[in-house]
């Protein structure tokens, strides 16, 4: 017998060995992914208080520095410009939302608020009544101010 008709029969029975192997494997597998149960839980109240929050701090209708350039406007998303903090034109910004904001940059507190927000050691309160975390989050933003930039923290809540 030569070499070639020696082989044969062995690498039949590695092969055959190999897809059992493989097919075992594969149900194996299946057999855990299917005692798996996936679960998906969708918070509302979240979803609204980060898109409110979002058009708060990145709108140019809300805080957003707006800047003109030769091509038109230019907004700055995530950038908070001190001048629309003080200003009176934040009143339009979220219909049928109250909404509160307070920044702090270079030691220097700005407020933008629909009332009265008071905001002691995390956590926040309008007026008397303690605000659920789930309707307050601290962001990181940069203030501009009179032409310069600046890192700072805003905390945003809406109710």
């Amino acid at each position: 017998m030569n070499k070639k008709g020696a082989e044969w029969p062995s690498f039949l029975i590695s092969s055959i060995f190999s897809m059992l192997l493989f097919i075992i494997g594969i149900f194996i597998v299946l057999d855990v992914a299917k005692s798996t149960e996936t679960t998906f839980k969708t918070d509302i109240a979240q979803l609204n208080f980060d898109s409110s929050a979002a058009r708060v701090l990145n709108s140019a209708d809300c805080l957003a520095w707006e800047e003109q350039t030769p091509a038109g406007y230019l907004v700055h998303a995530g950038i908070i410009d001190t001048s629309k903090m003080q200003s009176n034109r934040l009143s339009g910004c979220l219909s049928g939302a109250k909404y509160y904001v307070e920044a702090k940059y270079n030691s220097v507190q700005l407020s933008a608020k629909n009332g009265g927000m008071i905001v002691s050691n995390d956590v926040i309160y309008v007026g008397t009544t303690r605000v659920s975390p789930d309707q307050y989050d601290w962001f990181a933003v940069k203030v501009y101010d009179n032409g310069n930039l600046y890192d700072g923290v805003a905390v945003v809540a809406v109710q």
